[in-house]
């Protein structure tokens, strides 16, 4: 991500040099505390939070394959064993993500006070849905629901972002979950009781110059590299090469000093940005932290992690038994008196072979040489092994949530979204809270919107696929554009649009200039007081096949006019079937309303136009052989040879 949109360089530059510090009159020190503070906050989560970091790095290296340690490798190896993997951790977040993506969610503002924001409850929907489009929110919510699914918590950055035209974007950035760093005495799952969040970032010493050169220590560049942790590694590791290409670990840190939030940059050398309050603002004007944050579960020793560490031990299982049988089923167990083998490690060789051959010294088959059976110790680990896939497949995770249900039979859409629903009891505390977090994030970009959208702004909607909208934000009106909205508003009142229309013609007569006074400012997103929900429910392919099955059946029986049952739906393409309808309906009535039609007056019809069309007929002949005739004038004369003109 950007550094630029990350630290919302242009704001925070004014502040830091427009806000004087606080100081702190028993002290007589300032007291947002100096890099050592700020510092040491750091250092004490990645003290405290070391053994659940390197559970959620395990759950990662799992879903990659890396499911052996290099010693079990080895010891499997030694014993021609293969450390084989069958991978149901991939499975089972990749089903996960799935539901995510299926939980279809959309953002809706409701107005506080009815009477003064009712009709711009709908330009902030508007607002809202243009703003995540544009920072392609939904790619960016999947990426957070990985690492909240398998390491264990995740996290955006909503910030503003300042166009080289001044146009101002809300802008939600993805933060690794190996980037983030907390309060490690924080235990909510949104991280309300934090008293500290940030994020780390590793960037090129000429990019940190150019973001920071004016705001910048100067010891903050003395020190690349430092007593940070491998979770906050730069990778990969070798690109940093000391004299050649200087790379920084520069933190975005929040603080919540007194009750207020705080911010501030810096590297192990010194401040980039010094502490200052926070620029972004809350829906109250208050600086807030533009981070949010959500964990999937905490254990009493603080210690968050994701659903995937529930299935490290079985998905071991899996690995281990399907190593084991597959050994036993290609090796074999002998006994022999000595001497009855000459080379026992050959023999080992070609009894592993399909086609060795066993030669024998001395001795009988059976009493003084053999195979001892080990079939039933294979048994027992396919067995094991099929009870750990089992274990792997069921829960949390059953097959109608990863979309086997062959053994249901064929299901219509809303029996598949039940079974899903069904099989998500056990998780949906994970879901809820996944909600919430999305929730909080939208509440979120309101705010920056609130924030930053000053100036006159015109948004592009495209809900209807049939009409392209557009609504605009600091809209300055003129009288006559009141006057003019209101004489081309059907729902007013007659007699109002009637007033309107003879206001407006007496002004332009007598004082034009007034038509062209400001009256007021539409949808001024800083005086707007919306609630921000968030509907959300499930997708399915079979949904719009249902629907349309359903409009059918009722059409068929009259029970419903078909246009209403059209518009409820999700039928593509419902736009034009309901105008095709609504002319159909139109000329049936027209039709009806005529009567039946009479036959003289059919027949004098027929005539009529029979008469027309021959005299059309014969003036066009006539009109031909004048221009024939006129042609033919024209044409010089020819000389005749013999009987024929040429």
């Amino acid at each position: 991500m950007a550094m630029e949109r990350v630290t919302m360089k242009k704001i925070t530059m004014e502040q830091s040099q427009s806000d004087d510090p606080i100081e702190d009159a028993a002290e007589g020190t300032s007291i947002y505390g100096d890099h050592t503070d700020w510092r040491e906050t750091v250092i004490e989560f990645l003290d405290n939070t070391q053994d659940a970091r390197m559970t959620s790095e395990r759950c990662r290296d799992y879903y990659d394959g890396k499911q052996w340690t290099a010693e079990q490798v080895r010891a499997l190896r030694a014993r021609m064993q293969s450390p084989i993997v069958v991978n149901k951790i991939k499975n089972k977040l990749n089903g996960l993500l799935g539901l995510v993506s299926a939980r279809k969610g959309d953002p809706k503002a409701y107005p506080r006070n009815v009477d003064q924001d009712g009709d711009a409850s709908e330009a902030v929907t508007d607002a809202l849905r243009f703003a995540a489009d544009k920072t392609k929110l939904q790619p960016t919510f999947l990426e957070c629901a990985d690492n909240f699914f398998c390491e264990g918590y995740t996290g955006v950055n909503i910030v503003i972002e300042t166009a080289p035209n001044g146009e101002a974007d809300v802008v939600v950035d993805h933060i690794p979950w190996d980037r983030i760093f907390f309060d490690p005495f924080s235990r909510k799952h949104d991280f309300s009781d934090a008293g500290g969040k940030g994020f780390g970032i590793w960037m090129e010493e000429a990019d940190v110059i150019r973001t920071f050169k004016d705001t910048m220590d100067e010891d903050a560049l003395s020190v690349t590299a430092g007593d940070t942790d491998e979770t906050f590694d730069d990778r990969p590791k070798w690109y940093y090469r000391q004299g050649k290409r200087r790379r920084f670990l520069v933190l975005t840190h929040y603080r919540k000093i007194e009750g207020k939030w705080f911010l501030a940059i810096y590297t192990q050398g010194g401040f980039l940005l010094p502490p200052m309050e926070s620029p972004y603002l809350d829906e109250y004007g208050v600086p807030e932290c533009p981070l949010e944050f959500e964990h999937a579960y905490i254990d009493r020793e603080n210690n968050r992690y994701g659903e995937l560490k529930a299935y490290l031990d079985p998905q071991d299982e899996v690995n281990h038994r399907r190593s084991k049988a597959l050994f036993l089923l290609s090796q074999r167990q002998t006994f022999g008196n000595r001497g009855a083998v000459k080379d026992v490690a050959k023999s080992k060789r070609e009894l592993a072979k399909p086609n060795g051959h066993l030669e024998v010294g001395q001795g009988e088959f059976g009493k003084d040489f053999g195979i001892l059976p080990t079939g039933d110790m294979a048994q027992g680990q396919l067995e094991l092994y099929q009870d750990a896939k089992m274990e792997m497949d069921s829960g949390s995770f059953s097959a109608p949530m990863n979309g086997d249900t062959k053994q249901f039979g064929e299901l219509s859409g809303i029996a598949l979204q039940r079974l899903q629903q069904a099989g998500m009891t056990d998780i949906i505390k994970l879901f809820e809270n996944f909600g919430s977090f999305k929730l909080r994030v939208y509440r979120q970009m309101w705010n920056r919107i609130r924030q930053s959208w000053d100036k006159e702004k015109w948004i592009r909607v495209t809900d209807d696929e049939q009409k392209l909208r557009w609504v605009g934000f600091n809209v300055q009106v003129t009288l006559q554009d009141q006057l003019q909205e209101i004489m081309d508003d059907d729902s007013k009142p007659y007699e109002m649009r009637l007033g309107a229309s003879a206001q407006l013609i007496q002004l332009e007569q007598t004082n034009p200039e007034m038509l062209k006074q400001v009256v007021m400012t539409k949808n001024q997103p800083t005086t707007l007081d919306m609630d921000i929900i968030l509907d959300e429910s499930y997708d399915t392919l079979n949904t719009s096949q249902e629907q349309l099955d359903a409009i059918l059946k009722y059409g068929a029986q009259n029970a419903f006019e078909l246009t209403d049952l059209l518009e409820i739906s999700n039928v593509a393409g419902k736009s034009k079937m309901i105008e095709k309808l609504k002319a159909r309906k139109e000329e049936a009535a027209k039709a009806a309303q005529e009567g039946p039609p009479d036959p003289q007056a059919a027949y004098l019809q027929a005539s009529a136009k029979d008469k027309e069309a021959s005299a059309v007929k014969k003036a066009a002949e006539t009109e031909q052989t004048q221009l024939e005739t006129q042609i033919i004038s024209q044409q010089p004369n020819v000389p005749i040879k013999g009987n024929i003109n040429i």
